[in-house]
């Protein structure tokens, strides 16, 4: 383990998710934290290597998003309309 927390302030969730939670009753949210059928690759850059980081994945056809920041305190939360909520570890777990 890094020793170090996370928190999420622009989690990315395709419009289609919107839409389809619309339909079913779902929590777009919830779908993106724990619905498990999406998979995006998620690091970590430092600060001051973002602009370069991101300018080499734009080049490679890709595209690298902000979704949060790592933080001093060992937890993982989420920032969404003013409130800072812990994120449940509920989602799936792929070596269990």
């Amino acid at each position: 383990m890094s020793g170090v927390g996370f928190l999420i302030h622009k989690p990315t969730i395709a419009p289609e998710t919107y839409s389809f939670a619309r339909l079913h009753g779902l929590d777009p949210v919830n779908l993106c934290l724990y619905g498990g059928e999406e998979y995006e690759l998620v690091l970590t850059v430092k600060p001051e290597k973002w602009l370069e980081a991101r300018s080499l994945i734009s080049r490679l056809g890709s595209e690298l998003k902000r979704i949060g920041v790592v933080t001093k305190e060992k937890s993982l939360k989420l920032s969404l309309n003013g409130e800072v909520v812990p994120i449940e570890p509920k989602g799936w777990e792929h070596f269990k």
